[in-house]
C-alpha cells in the first residue's frame, strides 16, 4: 500500500485508507503492517451490504456499498435525476468511458488515480507487555 510507505501514513502506525473510484477499497494497517486478514485478503468494504435487495452492483450482487458511491453508481443516479435529459444508453456508456477510462493515470507512469482517498488515523487497545514472573515493574 503505497500510503503506508510513501503517502500521508508513512510513519503513521494504525489507520484506514478508504478509496472511491471504479469501486471501493479499504486497506488497512495495524502496528505499521498491513492486515491481510486469515485468507490473505484484506477488507472487502465495497461489498458490505448496506440495503436487502438494492442497487445492482458490478459483483453480480444487490446492495453493496459500491453499488450507490462508486463512479458508475453515482452516473447512473445522476442519469435518474428529475430533470435531466436521458442519454440513449449507448452515448451514456460512451460519456462514462470518456469520464472514467480504465487506464486513468497520474504524472507518475503507472500509478492510478482514485477519484476519492481517505486516510484515517485509529487508536488500537494494545495488551500490555508480558514482564517474566518476579521482574520488577518498570
Amino acid at each position: 500500500m503505497a500510503e503506508l510507505y510513501f503517502g500521508e501514513g508513512k510513519g503513521i502506525e494504525d489507520f484506514l485508507v478508504v478509496t472511491v473510484e471504479a469501486g471501493v477499497g479499504l486497506g488497512i494497517v495495524l502496528g505499521g503492517r498491513i492486515y491481510r486478514g486469515t485468507r490473505g485478503c484484506g477488507a472487502e468494504f465495497g461489498h458490505m451490504k448496506v440495503q436487502i435487495d438494492g442497487a445492482l452492483c458490478r459483483c453480480g450482487q444487490r446492495g453493496c456499498l459500491e453499488a450507490y458511491v462508486a463512479d458508475y453508481a453515482l452516473l447512473r443516479e445522476a442519469a435518474l435525476r428529475p430533470g435531466t435529459q436521458q442519454q440513449p444508453p449507448p452515448a451514456r456508456a460512451a460519456a462514462t468511458a470518456r469520464a472514467f477510462p480504465a487506464d486513468r493515470t497520474s504524472a507518475v507512469p503507472g500509478k492510478p488515480v482514485p477519484a476519492l482517498c481517505l486516510l484515517f488515523r485509529i487508536r488500537t487497545a494494545r495488551k500490555p507487555s508480558r514482564q517474566p514472573s518476579g521482574a520488577a515493574p518498570a
